[in-house]
C-alpha cells in the first residue's frame, strides 16, 4: 500500500469519525481530538481565527447559545490525502428560542491526522 493511500485512508477515516462525534452532540470531542495546535479557523471571508486556544474558545462561545440541536445531516463529503470537505445541514434552537437552520461547507487541510485549516462557507449565519 503506497503512503498516499494510506493518508487519503486516514484522512477519510478521520473525517467520518469526526463527522459521527458532532452527528451524536460531541463537538467539543471532535474538536480535541481532530484539530492541531496551530489550527487556523475562517468562516466565509471574515478574518480567520489562530490557534486551537482561540478557536476552541469561539466554538465552545457559538455552542453556548444553542438550547437544542434538531439536526446534523451531511449532504456530501469527501477526502484526499491531505484535504476533506463535507457539505451539511445544521438546525438547532438557541437559547433565546430562536430556531436556525445552516447549510454549510467546510473545507479542510489535514497534517498528521489532525486539521490544520478550515473554512466555512454558508450563505448566513441564522436563517429561520
Amino acid at each position: 500500500m503506497s503512503t498516499t493511500t494510506t493518508a487519503y485512508q486516514d484522512v477519510a477515516a478521520n473525517l467520518a469519525d469526526l463527522l459521527r462525534l458532532i452527528a451524536t452532540g460531541k463537538a467539543n470531542e471532535a474538536f480535541t481530538t481532530y484539530y492541531a495546535e496551530d489550527v487556523v479557523m475562517r468562516e466565509n471571508e471574515h478574518p480567520p481565527t489562530v490557534g486551537f486556544q482561540a478557536n476552541l474558545k469561539r466554538e465552545q462561545a457559538v455552542y453556548a447559545t444553542v438550547a437544542r440541536f434538531d439536526e446534523f445531516t451531511v449532504l456530501a463529503s469527501g477526502s484526499g490525502p491531505e484535504h476533506s470537505f463535507y457539505e451539511s445541514v445544521s438546525r438547532y434552537v438557541d437559547t433565546a428560542g430562536k430556531p436556525h437552520r445552516i447549510r454549510q461547507v467546510a473545507i479542510a487541510r489535514w497534517r498528521d491526522g489532525r486539521i490544520v485549516d478550515e473554512r466555512f462557507v454558508y450563505d448566513s449565519p441564522a436563517v429561520s
